[in-house]
């Protein structure tokens, strides 16, 4: 019965995160087509998304606790035995569950002290269903004269004295072990916070009000519908398209299937700009083929996965979209700044499909005739348009990343429904799901490392670390060094977004103490996140090709190493030649 009814939750909860994503999908629409065909801007079409979208996120972060889709580690658990196994399953349910509550009852003070974050343009409070206060000043969290509230006031201006050592711990050490027992590092974070909260007096309300602030950024709406024009391009069978044009022309070359794999990802990056949708479009199609024509599938995956990592540096790439909200940045010089480092990594990968397919002596397909290419272009016309529309449209001026993301939806929609008629309606609703699936698993890990910046400012270890790298790093070249290296290590064992999310203000400290330039530095980085991504053992896209395949991870991990030490020489490059990340931009 218990079980009933939780699945009938679970379905509710799917619905109402598809209907949010219905409505931040045609608000958009409408700001849209209000703002450059009629030249009016409606400033609510934006909160409303802004407002759908942190209630969507939040929804689907706590549905897929149930689903098991949020990033763990569990490489070392999956060596224990399996009665071991199933206790500390059980254990970490418990604090999954008591992190959660813990949250909740927060918000519930909060709601209840402060009334909610009140939106100006449609009068609704956010965090809750109290009635909206319209002031001229926002309010805080005690902003009532009752005792028990100017009591947590009064905690909170004289919070106990905690050394910094005991932050550190809880940050570093105790977090460490939350993820090596298996919890998710979202969750693993969000503990780690409350921790802090509690040892250092703060109040908790803190929980709930970073949690959605988290959320509440225009700039990260472009996840979700980048994510979901991925999907829509595969569900509607651009995706085939894609690998069907680039098939034709590189297919008589050594390695030419190879490099037909590498081709499709660059052009379905372009639209999707997430490396898990990117691996998933382009290995459901080429695995299966390339075992098909005698590669091995270890090596097929590892091919699939290491093309796939090239959308976090091809633009519109979503990792340059977060890095852009924590520095505060451009994201369209971002974008610009990814380009050749994406490029310089593509050669590099093409480099090694052509060596591979020399020594391999396996038979080349026949060149393609004129009417094949020709038949191949008018079939793929509409999946090659897309980026074109996207990127044309962001740099000619004509949208904001996050409403290019919405005309790549609205693009791929149009034309799986009208044009390819692959796309049907009664497929929506799952193609929905999935993609704010995917994006609550970055975006658990977004809102929840929002509140790990309080204690990290509190104690001012940005500051601490600096200096002490600027007292043991005297150069600029030796401290890129050592962060690509310490970048490297943690992605080893650490979610390359929750490193980013996480240590992304600590790091921009350190930067700009040594005068790197605020881009060459984003580029730098979000390489480096790139690389992670593929990297065993816990790259993220190495388990969506894993899956794709079959494959258990030490196979794929052999395979893919040459590629990562080739990625790893780009990163060289892009660290101590800006030119690399800076040339377009200037």
């Amino acid at each position: 019965m218990l079980e009933r009814a939780c699945d009938l939750l679970a379905r509710a909860v799917r619905f109402v995160v598809v209907g949010l994503a219905v409505v931040m999908l045609a608000s958009l629409t409408l700001q849209v087509v209000m703002r450059y065909v009629f030249g009016q801007a409606q400033s609510w079409t934006e909160e409303l998304a802004v407002t759908c979208f942190s209630w969507s996120m939040l929804l689907a972060i706590a549905a897929g606790v149930r689903e098991g889709i949020h990033v763990r580690m569990d490489l070392l658990v999956e060596q224990l035995p399996t009665p071991l196994q199933i206790v500390l399953d059980k254990l970490v349910t418990l604090a999954i569950a008591g992190t959660g509550g813990f949250i909740a009852w927060s918000g519930v003070n909060y709601v209840r002290d402060a009334g909610g974050i009140t939106s100006a343009a449609i009068g609704y409070s956010l965090t809750g269903s109290m009635p909206v206060r319209r002031s001229a000043a926002p309010s805080s969290p005690c902003s009532r004269s009752s005792a028990s509230c100017s009591g947590r006031a009064r905690r909170r201006r004289s919070p106990p004295e905690v050394s910094m050592s005991v932050t550190a711990w809880i940050l570093t050490a105790g977090f460490g072990t939350l993820v090596v027992l298996g919890m998710p590092f979202a969750f693993a974070i969000a503990a780690c916070v409350i921790a802090v909260v509690l040892a250092m007096g703060i109040e908790p309300m803190l929980l709930p009000q970073t949690l959605v602030a988290g959320t509440q950024s225009f700039s990260l709406l472009a996840i979700p519908f980048f994510m979901l024009a991925g999907e829509l391009m595969s569900a509607g069978g651009l995706s085939q398209r894609l690998v069907r044009v680039a098939d034709v022309f590189v297919r008589h070359l050594p390695g030419g299937m190879e490099l037909a794999v590498i081709l499709a990802a660059l052009v379905f990056a372009a639209v999707s700009g997430s490396a898990p949708a990117t691996t998933a479009a382009i290995g459901a199609v080429m695995i299966p083929a390339m075992a098909e024509r005698g590669y091995s599938k270890a090596y097929a995956t590892a091919l699939v996965v290491s093309a796939g990592v090239l959308a976090p540096l091809i633009p519109p790439s979503i990792a340059f979209v977060i890095w852009g909200v924590i520095a505060e940045q451009s994201i369209t010089r971002l974008f610009l700044s990814g380009v050749l480092p994406g490029l310089l990594m593509a050669l590099g990968m093409a480099a090694i499909a052509v060596t591979n397919g020399l020594r391999s002596r396996r038979p080349r397909a026949a060149r393609a005739t004129r009417p094949e290419i020709r038949a191949a272009l008018r079939e793929g016309i509409w999946a090659l348009l897309a980026p074109v529309v996207v990127l044309g449209g962001i740099y000619g001026g004509a949208f904001t990343p996050t409403e290019a993301a919405v005309v790549a939806c609205v693009y791929a929609l149009f034309v799986g429904l009208v044009i390819e008629r692959r796309l049907h309606w009664r497929q929506l609703p799952a193609v929905l799901s999935s993609a704010m699936t995917i994006s609550a698993i970055v975006m658990a890990i977004v809102a929840v490392s929002n509140g790990f910046s309080f204690p990290v400012a509190q104690e001012q270890l940005a500051t601490k670390l600096a200096a002490w790298l600027a007292l043991h790093f005297h150069e600029k070249w030796t401290m890129l060094l050592a962060l690509n290296i310490g970048f490297f290590l943690l992605a080893a064992v650490m979610d390359e977004i929750a490193i980013m999310v996480i240590l992304g203000p600590m790091l921009i400290s350190i930067a700009n103490q040594f005068g790197v330039d605020p881009i060459h530095f984003g580029a730098t980085i979000v390489t480096n996140v790139a690389i992670g991504m593929a990297a065993p053992p816990i790259g993220y896209c190495l388990f969506v090709g894993m899956a794709i395949s079959g494959l258990k991870l030490w196979p794929v991990a052999r395979a893919i190493l040459p590629f990562v030490a080739m990625m790893l020489v780009v990163l060289v490059l892009v660290t101590y030649v800006p030119a690399f990340a800076l040339a377009l931009v200037k």
